[in-house]
């Protein structure tokens, strides 16, 4: 009795590995001549498929990164010249501000007011190097002799124009 049990589910087992390995087969074929990447519930017709089911803000970020792309743009780590910071609760925020007014009209660059608490900064430009930065830099302090002291380069995560 034993013995028949063991040879019916073995019997099962091997049918069942051949219909899978069969199934695989087909799947591979009509993607090869397809030319596709996926398959497709029109591929596989007679074969189970996957829907996948995901948050549709996953779509429009993947959208979005795609329109980034296409239009040469991609977010990432750059370098841009900080000419303020302070933690001045009182004051950082106006004095940046009025920074960012008072610098803009006079440069061809962007200039960005950020908070990363505690801190109020105010940033210049998107660069892909620091050597880009820096040579910028030299050119600012020059135009601006008193803000020699507080005027570096660091490293920030932005959108860079694609060469």
């Amino acid at each position: 009795m034993k013995k028949t049990i063991l040879t019916y589910i073995l019997a099962l087992l091997c049918i069942s590995i051949n219909a899978q390995v069969d199934s695989l087969t087909t799947v591979i074929d009509s993607i090869a001549a397809q030319d596709t990447i996926l398959p497709t519930p029109a591929i596989m017709s007679d074969m189970p498929y996957a829907t996948i089911i995901q948050d549709s803000s996953i779509t429009v970020m993947m959208q979005y990164k795609i329109a980034n792309l296409v239009q040469g743009q991609q977010e990432g780590k750059g370098w841009r010249v900080q000419i303020y910071s302070s933690n001045a609760s009182s004051s950082a925020k106006s004095d940046a501000i009025a920074l960012e007014k008072q610098i803009s009209p006079l440069i061809s660059m962007p200039v960005y007011v950020l908070y990363t608490p505690p801190f109020w900064k105010v940033r210049i430009g998107n660069f892909r190097t620091q050597e880009e930065a820096i040579k910028y830099k030299n050119e600012f302090v020059q135009q601006f002799p008193d803000m020699l002291s507080k005027t570096y380069v660091v490293r920030d995560e932005h959108i860079l124009l694609m060469p």
